[in-house]
């Protein structure tokens, strides 16, 4: 019978190397490779978030004493993680009795094109994404390829209409990394990266909400073909391995004779109970005030505008803030612990989906970096110049586009001006400030992290009234130079200049920090 064993057999893409590794060899050459590169954003932290599920099971607990001991080793301890393995390895072959992540019950069920794995490629009426396939063309996938999408479509698949399973319900949610970002710290290698990410763990104690019950896909019965409904996880790796489609991967035999996914099976699986809210248990998501609402990425908002939900808060600054990926309190606590050195400024990796309702527009990966000194509640004056700086720029922003739109109303139509309401439109001049804006949250992020509380508000205050002054010239270049839009122009000025001045004296005017 074919075998296709993940633990061993080469599958997951590394950064800059033509070869995959296993998953065994991803462990035991983790601090030589320098990062998991996935065929989208979505599978790189799919994988990611894989191996930090295996870590967590096979060195539990996972306390300071444990992560600094393997840190100082610069290597994880293989002997224990294949003893973890060794009663386990048939659960990540995908092809054995027990197929790895998949459902044997649908295997006598109507597959589809194995196209239906791979979001960019289009199959039935989904939007073909970065590529000209249609659904009559035939896809094949290595198995290496479907193991990595088969990961992805757990943890990244958007809710939607799905093939009916055991029973004739079509509807599925989204599975629980589609609903927000995934943070993770960068690291030089893929070991480093794996250790920033990997918080205590502890069952029954820690992370929270992690019951002694919790345990990854593997280590339960196989799932059958009947999804759960409202099911509450019971802890940190359930939802790691949470399995929200069930899936059969059908094979066929290529001309050499070389085994390949030609068709899929996917239904609706797991759905979490709606009382359930992601920020009860996910290390890497963050979460706006409300500590419901994850942060996402969005391609008309750049995510250092969302920097301030990433900081951790003091009890004075909490109600303005967010709840920032628990990870990075962990980090914190390493830092005493473990003698932990981290840099000045974090380097962060959001990898998430841009979606309308349940069609995928894109994914992206984003880069930010954060200031070490904003992981600690207690530096309430580096979080205070970082909130009111991106207030100032949120609101000079809303200032430009209300004058933008104050401006169009004199040479647009009414009914126009609805039609352009209805397809959201955007000022280009203010797609411009922002773009001035990005490069200087940088500056602003280093000056924080170097302790130049007045250096950072003076340079943010320069950068938000340089860029807000050139959209305003190119809003004012707009129109015709008849008399009424010389004196409209005027007022507009007139505005933008007024309420710039005072928007930039309450940044001046930072609570907390020397003026």
């Amino acid at each position: 019978m074919e075998s296709f064993n993940l633990v061993d057999q080469r599958w997951i893409p590394i950064l800059g190397q033509a070869d995959d590794v296993s998953l065994i060899d991803l462990f035991r050459q983790a601090d030589k490779l320098p990062g998991i590169g996935g065929e989208s954003p979505t599978m790189t932290a799919a994988l990611y978030r894989l191996a930090i599920a295996m870590l967590h099971r096979a060195l539990k607990p996972i306390d300071g004493a444990v992560w600094k001991q393997i840190w100082q080793a610069r290597e994880f301890p293989i002997e224990q993680i294949l003893d973890y393995l060794g009663p386990l390895k048939h659960r990540f072959d995908l092809f054995g009795d027990e197929p790895f992540y998949q459902c044997r019950e649908l295997a006598t069920a109507q597959p589809k094109s194995a196209a239906l794995l791979v979001p960019y490629k289009s199959s039935g009426n989904n939007v073909t994404l970065f590529d000209h396939t249609t659904s009559d063309t035939r896809v094949t996938l290595t198995p290496a390829e479907a193991a990595r999408w088969l990961v992805t479509v757990q943890a990244f698949d958007l809710g939607g209409t799905k093939t009916p399973g055991a029973t004739q319900d079509k509807s599925s949610t989204a599975a629980p990394c589609a609903r927000g970002a995934v943070f993770l710290v960068r690291g030089m290698t893929v070991f480093e990266t794996l250790m920033l990410n990997l918080p205590a763990y502890e069952p029954g104690r820690r992370p929270m909400n992690t019951l002694a019950g919790d345990a990854p896909v593997w280590e339960r019965p196989q799932l059958s073909a009947m999804p759960r409904k409202a099911v509450v996880p019971k802890g940190w790796t359930a939802l790691l391995t949470w399995q929200s489609r069930r899936v059969w991967l059908r094979r066929t035999q290529n001309e050499d004779g070389s085994v390949a996914i030609g068709e899929v099976v996917i239904c609706p699986g797991d759905s979490l109970h709606k009382e359930f809210q992601l920020s009860h248990v996910d290390q890497h998501m963050a979460f706006y005030s409300d500590k419901v609402t994850p942060l996402r990425i969005d391609r008309e908002r750049a995510l250092w505008r969302s920097a301030n939900a990433l900081v951790a808060r003091s009890g004075a600054l909490e109600p303005r803030g967010g709840v920032p990926p628990r990870t990075f309190a962990w980090l914190r606590e390493t830092q005493k612990a473990a003698g932990l050195k981290l840099p000045q400024l974090i380097p962060v990796t959001a990898y998430g989906l841009v979606n309308k309702q349940s069609k995928l527009i894109t994914w992206a990966a984003e880069d930010i970096v954060l200031p070490a000194r904003l992981l600690d509640p207690a530096e309430t004056e580096a979080a205070t110049v970082l909130e009111f700086a991106l207030r100032t720029a949120e609101e000079v922003g809303s200032l430009l586009f209300e004058q933008a739109r104050r401006l169009r109303g004199e040479f647009k139509t009414r009914i126009e001006l609805q039609e352009e309401k209805k397809r959201d439109w955007r000022p280009v001049q203010l797609a411009s400030y922002w773009a001035a804006l990005t490069p200087e949250y940088d500056r602003l992020a280093h000056l924080l992290a170097e302790g130049e509380y007045e250096e950072a508000k003076r340079s943010w205050r320069r950068a938000v009234e340089a860029a807000a002054t050139s959209a305003l010239n190119r809003m004012l270049a707009t129109g015709t130079t008849s008399t009424r839009n010389l004196a409209i122009r005027a007022k507009v000025a007139n505005t933008v200049t007024f309420r710039l001045r005072r928007a930039l004296a309450t940044l001046d005017a930072a609570p907390g920090v020397t003026a």
